[in-house]
């Protein structure tokens, strides 16, 4: 007999305890119920798996002579084996009855137990032991204690991966004495003795030569004897795949089987199909065959491309710069082995390359970084396909026609920056056409910034009793309206007469209006309508949730404007949401929650529409209204979200729109890009020399103006015809 192909006795040991209810010769202890579980393991292999299972009753029959108190173990009765099968190969379980019996005088206590494992031909050495704690020993028999002359009963329930002996032991300490170990030892399935090495007398397979293909069974068909029984027959596929199956046979001193193994994905082409079957006797000694074959995995079928696209966009599409980088994504996977991707830009670009696959991978990803080059502007296709190991070539994906675009960079003339402030950032602007001057109020700043767009020279500063939130020129250009938030007030600057006393509008409305108790209300946004009707923001909501306060410029005239309530926020901020139309017809308010027009020739606001969720400052809109640019969106006339620009696409953009509608300015970073809105495609990206935060727009359209506004204010003016 010998021991075939590394299989050994110690392969794997599995212990799992569980403490199951209680039976009793006697009433002591009876119902009694108690459960617990642990696993200890050392290594693994399916042809052997050994576990244990204990069920345990406590009672005690007091007979107790005068002499030491010496516990013993016997077994009620040699327990029957049952053989049976598992997902891991097959098992074979056995239930016994135990009995300890207490002779003597004194009281013992329960300690831990110790269980010796003996598996395999030599039943003389342990190939493991195991253990139960204390507190479920004494779980198990009722009580911490046994006494002399009494005995109590257990029963247990072993099964393990072949048959096996044990030896079960419990520890006991007498009181005031030594401790002691009460033990017996029982056999599980057939012993050693006498046992015959089965023999492999057939092994075979349909077809010797040819291709299989993933998802092709392969047939294993074996014929064994052994006068002692085989206990377990293991099968194994090699070569082209691995693949194992431990097929228990219960014993059986024949055995005519067939095995079947499906060819897996992974599958190595052009190396030969060997089979191994291995039958081991109940003492896990055995002998094996083998069947080199020449049946070979033959990679036929092609890789797929799962996925292209380019990064952040989950699409093949988008507009990039010059000078941009775009990330390429293309994801593919294989039956056997991926090989590598090939991926190309067509013109005006012209670029093929490919990308290696991880040796022996099915399944991968890769990203493919490319600057875009000067001679690259157009609307290239972009396509990828794959190919395996074998050479066999996938789909090709293909972008749509046009999805992909790349604009040039056009250098336009801009100037130098003009600092208009050191310390603050940009609340509200507002342009002067009658004077050509722009007017720039700054956070907390109590100065109206006073510069030439044409000259780039600053002019001075309107001092105002404290800080500004929001403004707006007359109607006919001599006068500017400030909200002074401090004062309560409505301040109104002559543009006329620098020397000119500031004039002040209270907000009288408010004396009679119910408020929130203890919540002030205060002006902030401030809009000029062409029928000479001034509408106010405030700064929190009145009780009735009104937030917008209308002066007649032309009667004096104050009321809040209850049909404009949608439009209430709590947000002070109210210049980044507010715009109007050149002449005026039309102011917009485009908050978080609410987008509303008003419009001058029927003195009404419609109905709150969905908002624009946008931390960007400033709205802008066309000569007519029909075109409205907020944050980083561009709108229709209805006030709903028509386009989101890239003009960079990891940078947020702040855009502004042409007086006649028909191109989109976006300030990203220190560039300026343009778009056409009529189809939205990208013209051109030009470089700036501050960061963009904010865009102005010129009336005639052949300027720009950009702000950086972070903790200083600087302005560079773009010529754009």
């Amino acid at each position: 007999m010998r021991l075939v192909h590394g299989l050994r006795q110690r392969d794997i040991l599995v212990v799992v305890v569980e403490l199951d209810r209680c039976r009793s010769t006697s009433q002591i202890g009876v119902g009694r119920k108690t459960r617990s579980n642990f696993t200890v393991s050392i290594s693994r292999s399916k042809a052997v798996a050994v576990a244990l299972a204990v069920a345990v009753v406590g009672c005690r029959d007091t007979t107790a002579p005068d002499k030491p108190l010496v516990v013993t173990l016997t077994l009620d009765a040699p327990p029957t084996p049952i053989i049976s099968d598992t997902p891991n190969g097959p098992q074979i379980e056995c239930i016994f009855d135990v009995t300890a019996t207490a002779t003597g005088n004194g009281t013992a206590t329960w300690l831990d137990s110790r269980t010796l494992w003996y598996i395999g031909p030599d039943r003389s050495t342990a190939v493991d032991s195991t253990g139960n704690p204390q507190s479920e020993v004494q779980g198990a028999f009722g009580g911490a204690t046994i006494a002399g002359g009494e005995t109590q009963h257990t029963r247990w329930h072993l099964y393990a991966g072949a048959p096996f002996e044990a030896s079960l032991g419990f520890g006991y300490q007498v009181t005031g004495g030594q401790t002691s170990l009460a033990s017996t030892r029982i056999t599980c399935g057939p012993t050693p003795q006498g046992a015959v090495v089965p023999t492999i007398t057939q092994l075979s397979v349909p077809n010797m030569t040819g291709e299989v293909r993933v998802g092709d069974t392969l047939s294993v068909s074996y014929q064994e004897t052994g006068s002692s029984g085989v206990w377990v027959t293991v099968v194994d596929v090699t070569g082209a795949f691995k693949s194992e199956q431990v097929i228990g046979e219960h014993l059986a001193t024949s055995v005519n089987r067939v095995a079947r193994f499906v060819v897996p994905n992974g599958a190595t082409p052009g190396i030969p199909i060997t089979i191994s079957v291995r039958a081991f006797d109940a003492a896990l000694i055995g002998s094996s065959r083998s069947l080199e074959t020449q049946l070979e995995y033959v990679d036929r079928t092609p890789p797929v491309v799962s996925a292209f696209s380019i990064t952040g966009r989950n699409a093949l599409s988008g507009q990039y710069a010059v000078g941009d980088t775009i990330s390429l994504t293309v994801s593919a996977y294989d039956d056997a082995a991926l090989g590598s991707v090939v991926y190309q830009i067509g013109a005006p670009v012209n670029v093929r390359d490919s990308l290696p696959a991880t040796p022996g991978v099915r399944a991968q990803s890769w990203t493919i970084n490319l600057a875009v080059g000067p001679t690259w502007v157009g609307t290239p296709t972009l396509t990828a396909y794959a190919r395996d190991a074998g050479g066999n070539v996938s789909q090709t994906v293909t972008s749509q026609s046009d999805s992909i675009v790349f604009y040039p960079i056009v250098n336009r003339p801009a100037t130098t920056p003009l600092s208009l402030s050191s310390q603050y950032g940009i609340n509200d602007i507002v342009y002067d056409p009658k004077h050509d001057l722009m007017y720039v109020e700054l956070f907390t700043d109590n100065h109206i910034v006073v510069f030439s767009p044409t000259t780039m020279t600053m002019q001075a500063p309107i001092t105002l009793p404290g800080a500004g939130a929001g403004m707006d020129v007359a109607l006919s250009g001599d006068s500017l309206y400030v909200t002074l938030p401090a004062q309560n007030e409505i301040g109104v600057v002559d543009l006329t007469n620098a020397n000119a006393p500031l004039g002040r509008i209270k907000l009288s409305v408010l004396d009679t209006t119910a408020l929130y108790p203890g919540v002030p209300v205060a002006p902030t946004g401030l809009r000029i309508a062409s029928n000479n009707k001034m509408f106010v923001m405030l700064n929190n909501m009145t009780a009735h949730n009104d937030q917008t306060v209308e002066v007649d410029l032309t009667t004096g005239a104050q009321r809040i404007r209850s049909d404009a309530r949608a439009l209430s926020t709590n947000g002070p901020y109210w210049t980044m949401f507010s715009g109007r139309t050149s002449d005026r017809s039309h102011l917009f308010f485009l908050e978080w929650t609410c987008a509303s027009r008003y419009d001058a020739s029927s003195d009404t606001f419609t109905t709150c529409a969905n908002g624009i969720a946008s931390d960007q400052y400033g709205v802008s809109v066309d000569a007519t209204g029909t075109h409205i640019a907020r944050g980083e969106y561009l709108l229709d006339a209805g006030m709903h979200i028509a386009w989101t620009p890239d003009a960079i696409v990891h940078l947020l953009p702040t855009t502004a729109i042409s007086p006649d509608g028909s191109t989109l300015y976006l300030g990203a970073g220190q560039t300026l890009s343009t778009a056409r809105v009529a189809d939205h495609v990208m013209l051109a990206r030009s470089s700036i020399p501050i960061s963009a935060n904010r865009v102005f727009v010129s009336p005639s359209g052949q300027w720009a103006l950009a702000f950086e506004s972070l903790a200083w204010t600087k302005v560079t003016r773009i010529d754009l015809q």
